[in-house]
């Protein structure tokens, strides 16, 4: 009997202290551990719960830094005739970019820069919906893209029920990637005949430094997103052109384009 409780014993404080040591696998989910890492409750509430999986993955065991938003809306469906909203010059496509550096417990050497693109069409916009197309460029002499860590994911939810986001359709690597710049697609869903439905997106993929870069503000740097929206009922998707320095979208007749800035801030 004493050799069991021993044993008993000895387990009890192996639990213990597995769970004071890794605290956030042995009791918080994904979302209280994003929490505890900075990342707002809103920006992870727009979020699925396999994409904050993902994020957690990305971020392993490495500290979370300087984690910033670049929120932007613009009134991208011009054509859609709702003589309302023109008058008020509302805007109708909102997007954002959330950065934050990875690194090491203890140290200021970045890893690597989590990259989060978002956006949502307001109001059951836009009228045509196909197939859009989203590039993101940067300096290809500071970062290299991490292909394996991509993840997008395209979401919808019916008017009458709109509190639950459905996704439907996933993407596990970007469509075009060349030095600096990746291009990947982004599936809208239509109407039914009863129901209006809601359209919205997400996107996480690692950055990774070519040379040390440490946490700072003394350089910055520029990430571009161009988000390109397919109003032209006869083509599908227009299709990415790799013949420049960084991927394009090739655009025809009927597309609109939201392109927004981050300025990425770091030391060496």
């Amino acid at each position: 009997m004493k050799n069991i409780k021993s044993f008993a014993c000895i387990c009890l404080s192996i639990v213990l202290l597995f769970v004071i040591n890794f605290p956030c696998f042995a009791i918080q989910s994904d979302y209280d551990y994003l929490i505890n890492c900075g990342f707002d409750e809103d920006y992870l509430d727009s979020l699925s719960s396999d994409l904050r999986y993902h994020m957690r993955k990305l971020i392993d065991n490495n500290v979370v830094t300087s984690i910033d938003y670049k929120k932007s809306s613009f009134d991208l469906d011009k054509d859609d005739n709702d003589t309302t909203r023109a008058a008020l010059k509302e805007d109708d496509f909102i997007m954002d970019i959330v950065c934050s550096n990875i690194c090491s417990s203890g140290s200021n050497v970045v890893n690597g820069v989590l990259v989060g693109i978002s956006w949502e069409w307001l109001d059951s916009e836009p009228v045509i919906r196909q197939t859009d197309s989203i590039t993101v460029n940067w300096d290809s002499t500071l970062f290299d893209f991490v292909s394996d860590s991509f993840l997008s994911q395209d979401m919808y939810r019916f008017t009458y029920s709109p509190q639950e986001w459905i996704v439907g359709e996933e993407y596990t690597r970007a469509s075009e990637s060349m030095q600096g710049s990746i291009g990947y697609y982004t599936s809208l869903f239509g109407d039914t005949p009863t129901h209006s439905v809601s359209n919205k997106g997400a996107t996480i993929f690692i950055l990774q430094p070519r040379s040390k870069i440490v946490v700072g503000k003394d350089y910055n740097t520029s990430i571009n997103v161009n988000y390109v929206h397919n109003a032209n009922l006869l083509i599908p998707s227009f299709g990415f052109d790799t013949s420049g320095l960084t991927v394009g979208v090739d655009t025809l007749l009927f597309s609109e384009q939201a392109s927004d800035t981050y300025n990425y801030k770091y030391s060496k």
